[in-house]
This record gives structure tokens, C-alpha cells and sequence, in this order.
């Protein structure tokens, strides 16, 4: 039964943890609150499986309508159940509770029964009481439990409530805690509606997520609905009809008002209300729906108690009631264009009028994605005229997929072609379609679906463009070296203007099919458009790119921009494919921190929209993330999960990924052996990477993984498989990775020569953790020859990234060699003052006044970022591990902070 329970139980953790802590830490008590349907009862099920799980007594107890008017019912049949333990202690249970007698007048002789049966239960063994829906229990019965629970003396008891609502039930003492149960967010929704069985898609599940409004009952009722076959927009859940019953007995004018409330968007004023019903306003017309609890007033607006509820009301009222509700707030909402036009859509006006209306709404409707989708939607399905039906759902299918519901796009694309034969239309839809298949994880269906449309697309296009970005991403996620080369041949044919969007999409297509160096127009480019633009599409595009050509650092810039706008207009649509670029980057610059937050927003946005390859994507970072820090093991468990989500030969940028995670997660745990099986399995035999971008760039791990466990010879193919594909001028991270594993690779002969040539690099700081590993690899090199003096220092900077990074054990590990290089006590300084540049130096002593890498910046008219990389490169000549051991190295100079 805990299984069944905790399975129905989702996004619900933390309340979970809350009572499993307060069933724990007896005596104690809480009173969890709710609407219907939110969990109170399963809660209560697992707090009570949690305290027999710990050997504790548990005696369970729910309220009944028929005893709320019957003293001391309720306590009857609770205490019945603590008899047997207080037989067991030797008590004489008293007479009020023998079974064939009846319950006595007095209360204080109740009460005072009540608490000998208690206090002898828990005697024998710490007791748990579990009492669901109390605010029907009868008064007397909360009295008594109430006075037990001041009167126990210390003994273990433990009770826990739950009561319909946001506030303590007047009938319950006032003084236990609450814990309010609010409406899952969305994504926790989402995961609740997808577990069930027959789980919708497309239209139907966003619909009823919006309906549900995080309620757990709804979203199970309203797919189980859907389930069936059910029409889950005119279908009504068979708990609403309580609601219903309620509505039905309320007076006509309340009923009228209910109408003209459940027709409105959100939370209607009751002025508004009353204007469009052509009454006025009265608190008395809402008050019988509000004793019946249909219905709340919260300043000044209608708030429905329950989204059922709302369902039940508009189940309720009668075709023509609803068409004149909506006639009426169309006529007082003139100044919301998209309100007015929904309403007219559903008063029955004229069919085009009301299409125009609502496509003009939708196209007013930039940052209401979700909004401006269904007045797509149905203006088309209004729309008597072929062409502006074709238009309506091409708008509709591309503002879903700007939405990021794959499903959805998919839905409306498959719409689409059944509408029109038009060639751009047509092209419209595949992409779409292609876009939204490569989401779901099958990357050779979605190039086959986008193939046609780029053969038939004129060249000079925006939706060629558009189509090329789309192959692209396909082609990189596939890793196939086929989708590569017919998008590359196609590239050759696209001539576009500089500045244009279709421009920009090129850019990031070559660059995503070819990583290498950017061309210096396209830098040009990219850097402008970080300056100048606001359009998410074009900054997520050439961010993308940067990321493609390892320009790290400016690849978080565009992308920091681009998802900042793309959120706020909620296109998630715009950044589903960006995600695992931008969560890299910020791994690979050392912004572990804002990573983490990625990460978490990432795995939110891939339940909403459930996009499989996302979701195995962020998983996967999530874990090398883990495995940095220095928990091998948790990131072990975190890709056990993920290994068999997708199609993996499909997904070979998925696949890297996720091999990525479990080589670094075994390297993290002592198992080198492993992590060298795993970083092999991103080669093909003869050495050839299987993912032409993320297999390379693995190559300074695998060669560490090889060095450590044995393996130099079997990873030398893969080494001269790398330095070939990175070409005559490899990128500035290619170039320290493959000095890195050559460093390890090719034998002491040249070691040294590719450690010096890897660190030399100006801008290698850029890559933190890359960087610190190579200093780590060349002192245990200059260790083993017998050089401790000169690893000192390049231990000492290894510890301070790693501390810096939190690599914690990393850190831990570079400690030990420093104390075995000789520094007892930690890093010491061992550089000298004027082997700094003039500008490090004068960056340094700024530094040790307490100054900040912005303020510096500010006084040096340089970049934060150009002063993070001098006072990296300082530490590393000075033999420090950060700010703290400036003052201890810097020589006094009277001009310091000229």
C-alpha cells in the first residue's frame, strides 16, 4: 500500500519530509490543510505507514457528515482501538467505553477516560494518531483529543489532522501548527498527468493542466476522462457533480452571476460581473455560493474554491445562458482585445468577424504564448476561407513551437498539412514537425521529415534558413555523418544578406555541423548581436554557435541574454535545444553555482513540455556536475536512470553526454578502469570520434582515465584520431585538451613540453577546471622526476581552483600532493613580485585593498572578466591559492593605488 500511496503522491516531497519529521519527533502535532483533492488523505495513509514502519502504534480516525452532530462519536471509535494496549498494561478500561454501554453525559468523565486509555497506551510503545477530515469530527470528540494532548505529560503521542481549507476549521484547536497544501506547480502537474494511464498529448494535456490548476484529483479525473475516450472539454468529473448538486440549489440570481463568473478569465471583479449581468452590485447575491463553498470573494473579485468548481458552473448553465455571458463581457471588456475576442468566439457571432478578432488578439498576444496558440487555434477552425484558414494554423503551429510543446506542434502540424497544399505552408509544418520529433528523441525520423522540405524551399529565405537551423540541430544531435554532409551541401547554396535573422541561422548551422573557429566575419557578427540585440531567436542562435567554436565564455553572454528575453516572452520553445549548450558553458567557465540553476529550470521546462531527450540531457549534466563536486557515487545513481530513456544510437550527443557523466562519476569514485571504458565508448574502434563535437572534447579525460589504469597504448589511436579531426588550427580549448592527453599519451620524452605548452596558453583560465587538471597531471609529473620545488606552486593554483570550483575532491586530492611536495601547513608563496606584468601587478595590489574584480575593473577601465584572468595568472606566479596571500607577497609601494 506505500508503493500504491507514494505513487500517487507527487511533487509532494517536501510536505512529506515535513510529517514523516513530525511522526518522528513525538510528542508533537500538525494540522495539514487543502482543497479537495490536493493529497491531505494520502499524506495522512503514508504518515501513518512511516509510523508503523518505526514500530510505533498508530490509530487512525476520519470524520463523518452523519457524527458531526452525535458527542463523542467520534472519540468512541478512536479510543476502541487503543483498548487492547491499555488491557496489555493491566488498566481496567472504564466503564464509558465497554462495548454493549453507552456513552456518559459528563465531558470532564469523558476527557478524563480518555486520557487514562491514552496514557496507557503509550506506556507500551510510542503512539501516532491520524485523524483525516476533522472538521467533521463532532466538537466534544476534538475537545477531548485536544485536552489529552495538553494532559499526557510528555508521553510519546503524536497527531496529526488534516481539514478542508487555507485555515484552521473553528471546531480544531487553534494552537497546532499548519501546513498548507498549495496547488502543484506545473511541472509536478505535468508528471502527475503523464504517469496516469492513457496519458494525453498535444492540445488535450495542455488543456488540462491549465484546468487543473495544480490540483492532483483534477488532473487525475480529467485524464482518466481522456483516458477512456471522453471529451475532456465538455466532460464532467464525477466529484464536480457535488459541486453541481451545490449550484443547483442556489438561488436563480446567484446561479446568473455563477455563469457570468465561470465564463470570465481568472479571477473576475464583482464589479464586472454585475456590469455585464446588468445588475448591481450586491455582497448578498454571492453569499449563498459562498456558504455553499462554490465560490470565495477576495478583494473584490470572484475567486472559484476549487477548479472543479468552476467545471460544475459552467456544466450548469444552459446553452444560451453561456452564449449571452459571454455576449455581455465582450461588451464590457473593450479594452482587452484578446478577452473581447475570446468572448465573442463563444457568444456566437459572426464566424469571420470573431476569427478576425481573434487573430488580431493572438498577434497582439506576444508574451501570452499559450493564449495566442488557442485564438490561433480557433480562429483557423472559424475561418470558412481556405487561405485564411492555412494562415491561422501555419501561425498557430509555429507559435507552439515557440511555446515548447513538441506534442502540440506536432498535433497542429499534422493539421496543417491537411488543410493546404501550399509549398511554404507546407514547409511550415515540417519544420515544426521535424523540430518537435528531434525533441522527442528520434533525430532520423525528424531529418527525414525536414529532408523534402529543404529540397523544394527557395535558397534566398528566411524559411530556408529556418529549415537549415532545424537539419543542423538534427544532424548534431544524431551525430550522423550523413545528416551532416547534406546540410553542409545544401549550406553552399544559401546566400544571405549581413544582419538578417537568416544570416544569423546560417552562422549557427555551420558552426553546428563543423565546430572549429569562427570565421572572423562571424565573430564579428556574433559579438555585435551581443551588444545590440533583443530578439531571443538570433542571440540563443549565434550563442549556440560560440558555444560550437568553444567560445565559452562568450557563448554564456548571448545565452544569458537571449534566455532572459525567451523567458519573459515564455517562448520555451526558443531555448529547448539550447539548454545542454548553455548548462556546458557555465560548467565549463566554472559558474557551477548558476549552472545548478539551469539545471533545475532545465529539468522543469523538459517535464512541462516533455521533451525525452532534454530531460535525459539535463540528467546527464546534472550528474557530471555531481561527479566535479565529488560525489562519484550520487552521480552514478543519477544516470542509472537515464541509460535506457532514449534511443541512444538515435541520440549520439545524448549518448556522449551521458558517457561524459559516468567516466567522470567513476574517475570521482577511484574507478579509472571504468572511467576509461566509458570515455573509450566515445571512439569508434579505430579511434574515430562517434560525435564529431563532445567526443573530442572528452579527450583530457579519457587520457587521464588511460594514464591512471594502464591503458597509454590503447588510447594513443584516439589521440591521433583527435589531433586530425581538431585540424592545422584547433580551437584555444582543443589545443589545451590535446596538449593535456598528449602530455599523458606520448611518453615522458615530450611530457613536459606539452604540460608548459598547454598551460603557456594566454587564455586558458578560461576553462577553469580544464586548466587545474592539467596543473594537477604536470605536478604529479614534476613529483615523479623528483622536482618538488617546482610543483609546489602549480599545486598551490591547482587547490585554489579547485576550492574555487568547490571540486571538493579534487581539492582534497591536490592538498595531499602539496603536503607530499613538502608544504606541511598548506600552499605557500614562492613566486616573485616583479615577474608580474605591470598591469597583474597593479591588479594585485587593488586586490589586497580589499577591492572587488568590478570595482577594479571600473578604476581600470577593463572587463571583469579580464581582471578575474590576471589575478588567476598572479596566484599561479606567486604560488598562492587567492586574495588572502596578496598582502604577504606584494612589497610595499607608496603609488599602490595611483
Amino acid at each position: 500500500m506505500a508503493t500504491a500511496c507514494a505513487s500517487r503522491l507527487v511533487g509532494r516531497d517536501r510536505e512529506l519530509g515535513r510529517i514523516k519529521s513530525i511522526v518522528d519527533g513525538s510528542p508533537a502535532s500538525l494540522l495539514v490543510l487543502g482543497d479537495i483533492g490536493t493529497g491531505r488523505s494520502t499524506l495522512l495513509e503514508l504518515a501513518a505507514e512511516h509510523a508503523a514502519a518505526g514500530n510505533r502504534a498508530v490509530a487512525a480516525l476520519r470524520g463523518r457528515p452523519l457524527e458531526h452532530d452525535r458527542p463523542f462519536t467520534a472519540l468512541h471509535r478512536l479510543l476502541r482501538q487503543l483498548l487492547s494496549d491499555a488491557r496489555a498494561t493491566g488498566m481496567k478500561p472504564p466503564w464509558a467505553f465497554e462495548p454493549t454501554l453507552d456513552l456518559p453525559d459528563d465531558p470532564a468523565l469523558v476527557r478524563s477516560a480518555a486520557l487514562s486509555i491514552v496514557d496507557a497506551a503509550t506506556s507500551r510503545s510510542p503512539l501516532v494518531v491520524v485523524i483525516d477530515d476533522a472538521h467533521r469530527l463532532d466538537q466534544p470528540s476534538l475537545d477531548a483529543i485536544a485536552f489529552v494532548q495538553r494532559h499526557i505529560g510528555g508521553r510519546p503521542l503524536t497527531v496529526v489532522l488534516s481539514a478542508v481549507g487555507e485555515a484552521t476549521p473553528p471546531a480544531v484547536d487553534a494552537t497546532i501548527p499548519t501546513m498548507v497544501l498549495e496547488p502543484l506547480p506545473l511541472d509536478a502537474s505535468a508528471r502527475l498527468l503523464d504517469s496516469r494511464p492513457g496519458a494525453p498529448t498535444g492540445l488535450a494535456r495542455r488543456h488540462i493542466l491549465v484546468r487543473a490548476q495544480g490540483n492532483p484529483l483534477t488532473l487525475v479525473e480529467l485524464g482518466a476522462l481522456h483516458a477512456v475516450g471522453h471529451d475532456v472539454y465538455t466532460s464532467l468529473p464525477d466529484r464536480a457533480r457535488l459541486f453541481l448538486d451545490e449550484i443547483g440549489r442556489l438561488p436563480e440570481q446567484t446561479r446568473a452571476l455563477l455563469t457570468y463568473a465561470a465564463a470570465a478569465h481568472g479571477r473576475p471583479r464583482l464589479a464586472v460581473i454585475a456590469r455585464a449581468a446588468g445588475v448591481k452590485l450586491r455582497l448578498a447575491d454571492w453569499a449563498a455560493a459562498e456558504q455553499s463553498g462554490v465560490v470565495t470573494i477576495v478583494a473584490e473579485h470572484v475567486v472559484f474554491t476549487h477548479p472543479l468548481a468552476r467545471m460544475a458552473a459552467l456544466h450548469a448553465a444552459t446553452e444560451e445562458g453561456m452564449r449571452r455571458a459571454h455576449s455581455d463581457l465582450a461588451d464590457v471588456t473593450a479594452d482587452d482585445p484578446g478577452a473581447r475576442a475570446w468572448h465573442l468566439a463563444h457568444a456566437g457571432a459572426d464566424r469571420a468577424e470573431a476569427a478576425a478578432e481573434l487573430e488580431a488578439a493572438a498577434d497582439l498576444a506576444t508574451g501570452e504564448l499559450l493564449e495566442a496558440t488557442c485564438a490561433y487555434v480557433a480562429a483557423a477552425r472559424r475561418s470558412d476561407d481556405p487561405d485564411e484558414r492555412r494562415r491561422r494554423y501555419t501561425k498557430a503551429t509555429t507559435a507552439a513551437g515557440r511555446l515548447g510543446d513538441p506534442g502540440w506542434a506536432r498535433e497542429l502540424a499534422a493539421v496543417l498539412r491537411a488543410t493546404t497544399d501550399d509549398r511554404e505552408s507546407l514547409a511550415v509544418a515540417a519544420c515544426a514537425c521535424a523540430r518537435a520529433l528531434s525533441q522527442l528523441s528520434h533525430q532520423h525520423a525528424a531529418f527525414a521529415e525536414v529532408s523534402p522540405a529543404l529540397a523544394e524551399t527557395p535558397p534566398r529565405s528566411l524559411l530556408m534558413a529556418s529549415l537549415l537551423a532545424v537539419a543542423a540541430s538534427i544532424a548534431f544531435h544524431s551525430g550522423d555523418p550523413a545528416h551532416r554532409a547534406a546540410v553542409s551541401r545544401l549550406l553552399h547554396n544559401v546566400r544571405t544578406g549581413p544582419g538578417h535573422l537568416s544570416g544569423d541561422l546560417v552562422i549557427y548551422a555551420r558552426a553546428a555541423i563543423a565546430p572549429g573557429r569562427l570565421p572572423a566575419e562571424s565573430r564579428r557578427r556574433i559579438e555585435y548581436a551581443c551588444r545590440t540585440s533583443t530578439s531571443p531567436t538570433q542571440l540563443l542562435a549565434l550563442g549556440t554557435a560560440a558555444w560550437h567554436a568553444d567560445e565559452s565564455e562568450l557563448a554564456v553572454e548571448l545565452f544569458q541574454q537571449g534566455f532572459a528575453n525567451a523567458r519573459t516572452r515564455e517562448q520555451r520553445g526558443e531555448f529547448l535545444d539550447c539548454f545542454p549548450a548553455m548548462i556546458s558553458a557555465l560548467i565549463d567557465t566554472g559558474r557551477w553555482r548558476e549552472a545548478d540553476a539551469m539545471i533545475r529550470y532545465g529539468q522543469h521546462v523538459a517535464t512541462v513540455a516533455r521533451a525525452d531527450r532534454l530531460h535525459v540531457e539535463v540528467t546527464a549534466l546534472r550528474a557530471l556536475l555531481t561527479a566535479y563536486r565529488g560525489d562519484g557515487d550520487a552521480a552514478t545513481a543519477l544516470l542509472d536512470d537515464v541509460w535506457h530513456q532514449v534511443d541512444l544510437d538515435d541520440n549520439r550527443s545524448v549518448h556522449a553526454l551521458v558517457l561524459i557523466a559516468a567516466g567522470a562519476a567513476a574517475l570521482t569514485s577511484g574507478n579509472p578502469e571504468n572511467a576509461y571504458l566509458h570515455l573509450r565508448a566515445l571512439f569508434d574502434a579505430d579511434g574515430s570520434p562517434r560525435h564529431h563535437f563532445l567526443s573530442p572534447r572528452a579527450i583530457g579525460q579519457l587520457a587521464i582515465a588511460a594514464w591512471r589504469s594502464g591503458r597509454v597504448d590503447r588510447a594513443a589511436p584516439v589521440l591521433a584520431a583527435v589531433r586530425t579531426c581538431a585540424g592545422p588550427r584547433p580551437t584555444v580549448r582543443m589545443t589545451l585538451l590535446i596538449h593535456h592527453a598528449a602530455a599523458l599519451i606520448d611518453g615522458d620524452r615530450t611530457a613536459e613540453k606539452h604540460f608548459r605548452a598547454a598551460l603557456r596558453l594566454p587564455v586558458s583560465q578560461r576553462w577553469p577546471l580544464s586548466r587545474a587538471l592539467a596543473v594537477m597531471d604536470m605536478s604529479e609529473w614534476l613529483r615523479k622526476h623528483h622536482r618538488p620545488v617546482e610543483a609546489r606552486p602549480l599545486l598551490a593554483e591547482a587547490v585554489e581552483s579547485f576550492t574555487r570550483l568547490e571540486a571538493s575532491a579534487l581539492a582534497f586530492r591536490a592538498r595531499a600532493h602539496l603536503r607530499a611536495a613538502g608544504v606541511a601547513g598548506g600552499p605557500v608563496a614562492t613566486g616573485d613580485f616583479s615577474a608580474l606584468t605591470r598591469q597583474q601587478q597593479r591588479v594585485a595590489r587593488l586586490a589586497a585593498d580589499g577591492l572587488r574584480n568590478r570595482e577594479i575593473a571600473d578604476r581600470m577601465h577593463l572587463s571583469p572578466r579580464t581582471v578575474a584572468q590576471h589575478l588567476y595568472a598572479t596566484y599561479a606566479k606567486l604560488g598562492i591559492t587567492g586574495r588572502s596571500g596578496l598582502r604577504d607577497v606584494i612589497p610595499f609601494d607608496g603609488a599602490a593605488g595611483e
